[in-house]
Parts: structure tokens; C-alpha cells; sequence
């Protein structure tokens, strides 16, 4: 069953979530991926742009959220996985829309997982990183240096398919994470372990060192 929606505007997402009550019943899981990213310098970053980015990530999310929600909630249970960032909490420059959409989309998790957890809706976010899509490649087109130095701090060594985020949407959405809401999952492939930026040139030189037996620290 697909239903084309634009979720900026609440009367469709209304509409696609009456849809699914009638067809199939119910709603048990809702994932909220519409998202946008416009990269430019914040001062040429225009009224229309930022809105536009807001409207999708963050604006386009709550109706969603809310139309859903009722129906979990009279239903007596459900689940909510939001697609935030590794944006949601750690900055990257040229980015100010996306950025604040992001780190609002944590802050909307959790406060929806603290007003509807006792009508037995969990609501989750699972927040990426560098993902392989077309919308990075576009970003990176012409800037393979940057890529490489990009792929090159990730600890598995390589960007995330978008298959690398389905197991963890299914546990969030599953009975498995029943003792789960209001939680943040990084799926980045362990970029954010060295953030703002470790060389890890030196930290693989420290572990040879390591290996040899002989003794380091840090300050």
C-alpha cells in the first residue's frame, strides 16, 4: 500500500494515516525519514531555504507524530522511530538548517516518549551517519579528497548503505526494545567516537606501539 504524501502538509498526512486505519485496521509502527539537506554558508542561507529545510525534517515530522500517535494511544500501544543525524548533536559547518532540524528532532523524541509512554507508545530516534545515497554523493561531487579524509575517520572504514540502518529501525519498532523510549541509537560506524577530530593515523601508530609492548599516554 503506498500513499504519496507530502508531509508538510497536514491535511495529506491526515489523510495517509486515516488511509492505513481503514485498510489495515490500525497503526503499530510509524518511521519518520523525510528529510532534506541544503548546504550553504548560514549568512547566504535565505528565509525561504531555511523554512523549507525545517518543514521537512522537523515541521513535516509532528503531524506525522501526532496523527499516528492518536491512534496508538486509543489502540493503547505503538511505536515511533525518528530519523535524526549524527547532525542531531554534533555540528558540521554550512549546515544551520539541518543542523537545528536535527537536534530539534531529539528534543520532540523525547518528549514525546515521556508524554505518551504511559499510554504504551515508545518513541525513538535512530541518527546516522555518512550515508551512501545519491543526496551525499551529490554533496561530495568533485571532493573526493574530502570523502577519502571522510571514509578514513570512520572507524569500519566506510560510509553506511542504507541497509546498515534497518536492524536498527526493526529493534526500536520491535517488541525487543519494549524497555526502550526516549533513546538516541547511533548508527555511524563509530564516527562519533573521535569527534571533533582525533588523527587516527597517530592512534594506529599508538597501537602498534601498544602491540610492541611498550607503554603510552595521553595528557
Amino acid at each position: 500500500m503506498t500513499v504519496p504524501t507530502d508531509v508538510r502538509l497536514k491535511d495529506q498526512v491526515e489523510s495517509l494515516v486515516a488511509q492505513t486505519v481503514r485498510r489495515r485496521g490500525g497503526v503499530d509502527i510509524l518511521v519518520n525519514n523525510a528529510g532534506i539537506n541544503l548546504i550553504q554558508p548560514t549568512l547566504e542561507t535565505s528565509e525561504e531555504d531555511w523554512d523549507l529545510v525545517l518543514d521537512v525534517n522537523l515541521k513535516g515530522m509532528f503531524p506525522c507524530c501526532q496523527a499516528a500517535g492518536r491512534v496508538m494511544i486509543e489502540a493503547g500501544g505503538g511505536a515511533i522511530v525518528n530519523i535524526g543525524s549524527i547532525n542531531s548533536e554534533y555540528v558540521f559547518p554550512n549546515c544551520a538548517a539541518y543542523n537545528a532540524s536535527k537536534a530539534r528532532v531529539l528534543l520532540l523524541t523525547k518528549t514525546l516518549a515521556y508524554e505518551w509512554g504511559p499510554h504504551g507508545v515508545r518513541v525513538n530516534a535512530v541518527c546516522p551517519g555518512f550515508m551512501d545515497t545519491p543526496m551525499l554523493a551529490e554533496i561530495q561531487r568533485g571532493k573526493e579528497e574530502l570523502a577519502e579524509s571522510r571514509r578514513n575517520r570512520i572507524p569500519l572504514g566506510r560510509f553506511a548503505a542504507p541497509e546498515d540502518l534497518v536492524g536498527a529501525v526493526i529493534f526500536l519498532a520491535s517488541p525487543a526494545a519494549g524497555y526502550v523510549t526516549g533513546h538516541a541509537l547511533y548508527v555511524d560506524g563509530g564516527w562519533t567516537l573521535d569527534w571533533p577530530g582525533v588523527d587516527r593515523v597517530d592512534l594506529d601508530a599508538d597501537l602498534r606501539r601498544a602491540l610492541r609492548g611498550e607503554c603510552f599516554g595521553y595528557d
